[in-house]
């Protein structure tokens, strides 16, 4: 075969071309259909299991929010039941927004025990102290209303999330 019989075939043709970019548009189309619908999947879907162990989660919490009444035993192990169920939300989290809600659970449990523990150790300085300044007592009275807004919000937060 010499070289001129070589050059009469057509290596790369305009249809060659053509065929390349058409394979490669409808690949390209497909991924990036698939991607958007996977990060809106993983942006807006929350999953049976994520509501389902977050819905109970929410309902141990709840049972936390009246620790005025609540024994520090009785408050320490229900807060252990609220927290191993927070846990098991945080193990079934699979998307984005369960695991935000997970984590919404979470701070939602800690903020509860931590204004439990402030109100103590207000208490106590009361008790021990009787003669603190009215001022000191309506500033800790003002925080002590704040966090049971903050809680309130972080209940209705959560409830919107999971209903």
């Amino acid at each position: 075969m010499t070289i001129r019989e070589l050059l009469q075939y057509e290596l790369w043709s305009k249809r060659t071309t053509r065929k390349i970019l058409v394979k490669t548009g409808i690949f390209l189309w497909v991924a990036i259909g698939f991607l958007t619908i996977w990060i809106l999947i993983e942006k807006f879907m929350l999953t049976p299991g994520e509501r389902r162990t977050g819905r109970e989660a929410l309902v141990q919490i709840d049972g936390l929010q009246d620790f005025n009444s609540m024994s520090v035993q009785d408050f320490n192990l229900k807060f252990h039941q609220a927290e191993n169920v927070v846990n098991a939300a945080r193990m079934s989290a699979w998307t984005w927004r369960d695991k935000g809600v997970s984590e919404a659970l979470s701070l939602y449990l800690e903020t509860t025990k931590t204004d439990r523990e402030e109100k103590q150790i207000r208490e106590r300085l009361e008790h021990d102290h009787p003669d603190l300044a009215p001022r000191e007592v309506e500033s800790a009275l003002e925080m002590e209303t704040t966090a049971k807004r903050v809680r309130l919000l972080f209940r209705t937060e959560i409830h919107a999330l999971l209903d």
